[in-house]
């Protein structure tokens, strides 16, 4: 028997015992049968979501990260109870890691919070992780720290803050703000000179447009 066969074989007798499933799909159907593998197909489930509105009084930050070969940035946009915009803010910054860029986006959310004292701010985050730091003992690494402790200080000078996790496909207008390309740091935009794309995606979010997740 050649080597591959026995891996093949050895493969298949490691995961009959074992109670598998995957996605259907056509791909994953030829596969599957090509390796002589019982497994259970199941349909995708379907997730809806809508922009999630900040409670009476709060002020919503969306933030987010971006990370490429080329170019890391951050975008945070404030909207207040009726998802009408206030004020959004990008910056551009040295490529480091998802996470670096996520915290950088929630610090850019929060000192504009503070700028303009917005006193009662909610922060959205498609960052699990980024939620984690919050609701737990547990620090980002030693080299963020810096940078966790510069948010910690803004929280500590909200009236209240809170932080939760918002799906990707209610995060648009953030994750379109961290993905252009400032060339500075911290850049301050006021509705008025907001691009089409993102007035129209603010429009979408404040008219409750439902959003799928496969």
């Amino acid at each position: 028997m050649h080597i591959t066969g026995r891996i093949t074989n050895d493969i298949r007798l490691k995961l009959a015992g074992q109670k598998l499933w995957t996605e259907d799909s056509d791909r994953n159907r030829q596969l599957f049968n090509r390796w002589g593998i019982n497994i259970d197909f199941l349909h995708p489930q379907v997730r809806t979501c809508t922009w999630v509105r900040p409670l009476e009084n709060e002020v919503m930050i969306n933030t987010d990260g971006s990370l490429s070969s080329d170019h890391a940035g951050y975008g945070a946009i404030a909207r207040d109870g009726e998802g009408t915009p206030i004020l959004a803010v990008v910056g551009s910054v040295r490529p480091e890691s998802v996470i670096t860029h996520e915290l950088q986006g929630i610090a850019a959310g929060l000192t504009m919070a503070v700028n303009h004292n917005f006193r009662r701010i909610c922060i959205g985050t498609d960052s699990k992780v980024a939620c984690s730091y919050f609701s737990s003992s547990r620090n980002p690494p030693w080299r963020l720290l810096p940078l966790w402790h510069r948010i910690k200080r803004l929280c500590g000078s909200l009236e209240s803050f809170r932080i939760c996790h918002v799906l990707h496909q209610a995060n648009r207008a953030a994750y379109y703000l961290a993905s252009t390309r400032p060339t500075r740091a911290y850049v301050e935009i006021i509705p008025d000179s907001f691009a089409e794309d993102l007035k129209k995606i603010v429009f979408e979010d404040c008219s409750n447009t439902v959003y799928y997740r496969m």
